[in-house]
């Protein structure tokens, strides 16, 4: 379901979260932008991929393990990773988590 449009929402409120599952919400999508919510379940994996945009992940609440080609970060509530263009990168739940992620195309 998509998110309802020109009103106020708590952001982190939009999506929550499914045992043993990763659960997204799309908030926009065009030629141009991919906005998404995400809530991960602990343990739970988004396997390593690549965009032809660049990438903003925002984690909303929670902490994550964001690998971007060989390298492990761990981002924590607040806290931001942006991942270039075509580069791999995968996201791992070292605990329940929520993120926006926010993809530009050229």
């Amino acid at each position: 379901k998509h998110i309802e449009k020109e009103i106020a929402l708590p952001l982190k409120k939009q999506v929550d979260h499914r045992k043993g599952q990763v659960v997204s919400k799309t908030i926009v999508q065009n030629e141009h932008v991919t906005m998404t919510l995400y809530a991960f379940d602990k343990d739970e994996i988004l396997a390593s991929h690549k965009h032809k945009g660049d990438v903003f992940l925002y984690i909303i609440e929670g902490t994550a393990q964001v690998t971007v080609g060989e390298v492990e970060n761990v981002v924590t509530g607040g806290e931001i990773i942006v991942i270039p263009a075509n580069k791999l990168y995968a996201v791992y739940a070292l605990e329940s988590f929520k993120m926006l992620s926010v993809i530009i195309f050229g």
